[in-house]
């Protein structure tokens, strides 16, 4: 296993693009680490400067406590599993799995040794004959992780190693990696676009915008306490809503409705605007005999029926209050509707029938309500009180 620490990386290529901007972080020995961003973020880069097939710019890279920038890829003992699988069409699996062995000059018992215990984790005796056409996604996607494991390394570095593969074996695959990571105990450093995949693989994930870090935590701080609104708006599925929001008169403002200022931690909202962000699972149907005092009513648009939930569309009001964020920044996702209401999702319970035009009454989960800073986009640290009402 191998510590893995960046200190001050940057990436800059010959025509002055900046790919990676001063990134430190630390991989602690056998962790699960995800490395998540949307397209062009510099997570790819990133991983091939630790394994050696990118130069480093700026700053330094330890592996176990030693400097590694100087030192050829196949010196550094990382193994790289990438999307293409990258199978030898001519050999079949155990060919494959033996080809990094030969290369090493590594004795015929000891190749074979290796090839069976790797054969042996991921399922793939039965298969060690067959040539790499006659396998499934999944199948090359073992023997990918075979090749790899046969070398004993000290990390394994994965670029969106499932993104070939059709939604039901991601989410089998998913499955496998993760057991497979906690039986070999190695460091795994994982690249993927794909929030789903960093929030149910990782151990600790760093998201990435523009080649620099937006934040660094477990799945769940990412979720829970997103440190700006590009975490906020990443993260989650569906996207968190956000909606221009307001303090004042003692109140926190939104379009659809308004909520008591003494349900808020005293002192730390001052008066004024702000974004407001709800994520589609803290909102609820509620009844008028139940109603509390911050439910809203809206039209149905659009229901998404998905067997364990139903994703409704509707959009609020423009309200009666003007705000300084319309639109909204472009990370945001611009859902200013063209009556400037906000369009939102909420993600609700499907045993409840609701059609299309229907006026449901909804209700939030105030203590799950972010909110944001207009022009620096942090989140406050906020909390609104529990008084009763989910």
């Amino acid at each position: 296993m191998a510590g893995i620490v960046l200190d001050h990386i940057s990436k800059t290529f010959a025509d002055g693009t900046v790919a990676v901007s001063d990134v430190s972080l630390a991989i602690a020995d056998g962790e699960f680490f995800i490395l998540l961003g949307p397209s062009g973020c510099g997570k790819s880069t990133l991983l091939n400067m630790i394994v050696g097939l990118e130069t480093v710019s700026l700053g330094s890279i330890k592996v176990d406590g030693q400097i590694v920038n100087n030192v050829d890829p196949k010196d550094r003992n990382m193994a790289m599993v990438f999307q293409s699988y990258a199978l030898y069409p001519h050999m079949n699996v155990r060919q494959n799995m033996e080809f990094p062995l030969k290369l090493a000059g590594m004795e015929k018992r000891e190749i074979a040794r290796k090839v069976h215990r790797a054969a042996s984790i991921l399922e793939l005796e039965d298969l060690l004959e067959r040539m790499p056409r006659a396998l499934s996604g999944g199948q090359r996607q073992r023997v990918a992780m075979g090749r790899a494991i046969v070398r004993e390394p000290h990390a394994f570095l994965l670029d969106e190693p499932l993104s070939n593969l059709d939604a039901k074996l991601r989410f089998q695959m998913r499955a496998e990696m993760k057991g497979l990571q906690k039986k070999l105990g190695t460091t795994m450093v994982y690249v993927t676009h794909d929030q789903t995949e960093a929030m149910t693989l990782g151990d600790r994930l760093v998201l990435l915008r523009q080649g620099k870090i937006q934040q660094i935590g477990t799945p769940r701080e990412l979720y829970s306490a997103p440190r700006n609104l590009f975490v906020a708006g990443f993260i989650g599925s569906p996207a968190m809503n956000f909606l221009p929001a307001e303090v004042k008169d003692n109140h926190l403002r939104l379009p659809m409705v308004q909520i008591p200022l003494e349900q808020l931690s005293p002192g730390e909202i001052k008066p004024g605007h702000y974004i407001a962000g709800i994520r589609p699972e803290h909102m609820y149907c509620t009844d008028d005999g139940q109603r509390p005092p911050h439910a809203f009513q809206v039209k149905v648009e659009i229901i998404e029926w998905l067997g364990a939930d139903a994703y409704v569309h509707f959009e609020t009001d423009k309200g009666d209050w003007s705000s300084p964020i319309s639109p909204f920044p472009d990370e945001l996702g611009r859902k200013m509707t063209r009556e400037g209401g906000v369009a939102m999702t909420a993600r609700l319970d499907p045993s409840r029938k609701i059609t299309s035009g229907e006026s449901l009454t909804l209700a939030i989960n105030q203590e799950k309500i972010h909110l944001f800073d207009i022009s620096s986009g942090l989140r406050k640290k906020n909390v609104i009180k529990h008084t009763g009402w989910a």
